[in-house]
């Protein structure tokens, strides 16, 4: 909604518009093929990856063959969510290309 000085409410109140500055938007990231394979594709690569309670890296890639697609390689990013004393760590594919054969 636009006001009378040009501006809209968002930016008054800081709304959600709003990020820090030097990141892009999650919906601005490249994510190459992921958003064309099937979800129980993605769930089968991101079950090769090991623990993510007990993993020290926060970054890995694993390739999975995707019928219709061919090998595609995965690249996940390792999150820990905590809410209160609860704490959740999970892998989130961030990125899918194909690869060659």
């Amino acid at each position: 909604m636009h006001c009378m000085d040009g501006t809209s409410s968002g930016d008054q109140d800081g709304g959600m518009g709003k990020r820090k500055p030097g990141r892009k938007a999650a919906y601005l990231e490249d994510n190459g093929i992921l958003s064309r394979i099937p979800g129980e594709h993605i769930a089968a690569a991101l079950k090769t990856l090991p623990d993510a309670e007990t993993a020290t890296i926060k970054e890995m890639q694993t390739t999975l063959h995707v019928p219709g697609t061919g090998l595609v390689t995965f690249t996940c990013k390792r999150f820990v969510h905590t809410h209160g004393k609860s704490r959740y760590t999970f892998w989130l594919a961030k990125r899918a290309e194909t690869t060659g054969g």
